[in-house]
């Protein structure tokens, strides 16, 4: 049993309202019907093609080997992370699967390197966990390190030092973990998974254990950076849940070997050129094969044919995807620069091994996390208008983290770049190169916008994105899956009425994980982003204020973590947290400004701040909850309250 903290009233208080709420919520959402008109008016038009689609798959995995119209159950575009995971679940439903996609060499990314405990669950459910444990040099992650660091050293005096220490042992520096004054907070993933709405709060005990676990695999003869420490993955033997970091391109070639050995799997390199429609539902693909110098051949263009097309294709706005989909308009908020921090094995400079760790630098934050014995991931996130990287990096960014990291990664910035010299390792092959030759990568945000045709389905990132700092992009596509697979585990995929049914549903259920994550990722980014200007006190007050309330422990700490490990699927918990962060906030700031005993004086000046800090909580999470349409907070009564006491939608435009 947890001991009720000074913070029990405002859970009692808010967590009132929304439960008394939920009932309500839940059926309005629904309701909810997602934007199919036409593709109903269709169904027995398409119903007897459809009939001949479906036929009996050839048995072979070589396309060469099928002829012209190869018909399949279901058709895959994109063979990531998503697309991958989803035909072998499929094949091993009895699925005739064709999966399709343009590039299959192993890809060098700087993001989709973090596995949430949610998407883990999901990999162990089909059987795919091994892609991540075996012989990539995966790294257990048990939880975060939170570090907000003091007031920087001047960038001069840093550079200066740390340039001079960086070529020293890197295992002397890593038993460094100072952070210059400034503090620092563990929040462990918990023991087990939450159950019940006393648990999803943050009521249950953290998995509070001292892991120094460093890689896993089960191959001798791997690298030395795949190679395992002896304590290696000691987490797993207890089924707590667990997160893993590691090269994403060493991930998804597993995951697309596994897929490619299935005997209902077959697969093609090749580029999808359009969606076959019959009225207005998706019968197939066309594609042109693409020979092993990447070169697309238009002559040779052939069709497949299936009842249902998935769209794994990523983020990347195409032409397919105004084929689909409407009103897909991402919207650039962040840019990562990618370095690659390189040490002896299995001697990360880390302050706390076996963490993520998120450092909520000023103005932006950074994240570091160790995806290999032999390699840290630090990722620098950009805003505003920041056009020299490197000298952002150095001047700004590296004064403020901890010792024993700096010196590695101001080498890093010395050495690294993205055409293959120095210790980048040709980071930016796919990901792109800025003009100093940094690895970077642009991440987008845009909401979920239904297929406006029937037959198809989109998931993971090519339906919706967030801001990457939570590192959930991986298992919001597996839980996608995860949901589709559940649907289409009885379906009649001869049936049109059906499939419309299941596409209809698949979107209303998955907004339950996806906005929860969604809406989490885009709020932390907010409030540790400290932009320059008038709200630049209030950002910090709502940061500080984040920062102590999941130091408090308890559900404090429960309760958002939970949300951020993809284990707590539910929007109304965020809310709840959410508020009771700036809740937080305002108790602080009328302690500090109107003190004990009372100060008469202070009372205008705090009052002004006290609603400060409502407004700008109101401005970040309003117009995130309304987007996704999650909670009774996008309620039409609701939002039009928020906007009359505390103005935000001038935040939709």
């Amino acid at each position: 049993m947890f001991a009720l903290d000074e913070m029990a009233w405002m859970f009692a208080a808010v967590g009132f309202v929304v439960v008394t709420a939920l009932a309500a919520a839940r059926l309005m959402s629904s309701r909810r019907t997602s934007n199919t008109s036409g593709a109903a008016e269709s169904a027995r038009a398409v119903a007897q093609r459809r009939q001949r689609v479906c036929g009996s798959n050839a048995k072979g995995n070589s396309l060469e080997e099928s002829h012209s119209d190869e018909r399949y159950d279901v058709i895959i575009v994109g063979a990531g992370t998503a697309g991958a995971a989803l035909a072998t679940a499929l094949g091993q439903s009895g699925r005739h699967v064709l999966l399709l996609d343009k590039s299959w060499g192993e890809q060098q990314r700087i993001v989709g390197e973090y596995m949430q405990p949610g998407g883990m669950r999901v990999l162990e459910k089909y059987r795919l966990d091994q892609c991540v444990k075996e012989d990539i040099g995966a790294v257990p992650s048990s939880g975060y390190a939170v570090i907000l660091p003091a007031s920087p050293r001047s960038s001069s005096d840093a550079t200066a030092a740390d340039t001079e220490d960086s070529t020293t042992d890197t295992c002397s520096q890593a038993s460094d973990t100072s952070t210059s004054g400034g503090r620092e907070t563990l929040l462990w993933y918990p023991s087990h998974d939450p159950a019940g709405i006393k648990e999803y709060f943050g009521f249950i005990p953290l998995n509070q254990k001292d892991t120094t676990s460093t890689a896993t695999s089960n191959s001798a003869a791997a690298r030395p950076d795949q190679q395992p420490q002896t304590d290696a993955a000691k987490v797993d033997t207890t089924g707590a849940p667990q997160g893993f970091c590691f090269h994403n391109g060493r991930f998804v070639q597993r995951l697309r070997e596994t897929a490619r050995h299935h005997s209902n799997v077959s697969v093609g390199h090749a580029q999808v050129t359009h969606l076959l429609e019959d009225k207005s539902a998706v019968i197939g693909v066309e594609y042109a094969p693409v020979d092993e110098h990447g070169k697309v051949s238009p002559a040779a263009r052939r069709r497949a044919l299936a009842p249902l097309t998935c769209m794994c294709d990523g983020g990347t706005a195409g032409p397919l995807r105004k084929a689909y989909t409407s009103g897909h308009r991402p919207q650039k908020v962040s840019t990562w620069v990618g370095l690659l921090l390189k040490h002896e094995p299995h001697s990360t400079p880390l302050p706390h091994p076996g963490c993520g760790h998120v450092v909520l630098t000023d103005p932006s934050p950074l994240l570091l996390y160790q995806i290999s014995p032999t390699d840290t991931r630090a990722l620098v996130c950009i805003d505003g208008d920041v056009t020299d990287y490197r000298r952002y990096a150095e001047e700004t960014i590296a004064p403020q983290l901890p010792a024993s990291v700096r010196p590695l990664f101001l080498r890093a910035l010395r050495e690294q770049r993205s055409d293959g010299e120095g210790n980048g390792e040709g980071v930016c092959r796919v990901e792109g190169m800025n003009s100093d030759g940094l690895a970077t990568k642009n991440t987008y945000r845009y909401e979920a916008r239904c297929p406006v045709k029937g037959g198809v389905v989109a998931l993971g990132d090519a339906l919706n994105m967030r801001h990457a700092l939570t590192g959930c992009g991986m298992t919001v596509c597996l839980k996608d899956m995860d949901l589709l697979c559940q649907l289409l585990s009885h379906a009649d995929l001869n049936d049109p009425q059906q499939l419309l049914r299941i596409q209809k549903n698949f979107y209303a259920l998955r907004r339950e994980h996806a906005s929860t994550l969604n809406v989490l990722a885009n709020a932390l980014h907010a409030v540790f982003t400290t932009p320059e200007g008038p709200k630049k006190a209030v950002r910090r007050k709502l940061q500080a204020a984040c920062f102590d309330y999941l130091d408090k422990g308890g559900a404090c700490t429960a309760g958002p973590i939970g949300l951020l490990a993809g284990l707590t699927p539910k929007p109304e918990i965020l809310a709840v947290h959410f508020t009771l962060v700036v809740f937080y906030a305002v108790k602080e700031a009328l302690v500090q400004g109107i003190g004990r005993p009372l100060k008469l004086i202070n009372i205008p000046s705090t009052l002004s701040h006290t609603y400060q800090l409502l407004h700008e909580g109101a401005r970040i999470l309003m117009p995130l909850v309304v987007r996704e349409g999650a909670t009774f907070l996008a309620w039409w009564p609701v939002r039009k309250l928020v906007q009359v006491v505390f103005p935000w939608e001038d935040m939709l435009m």
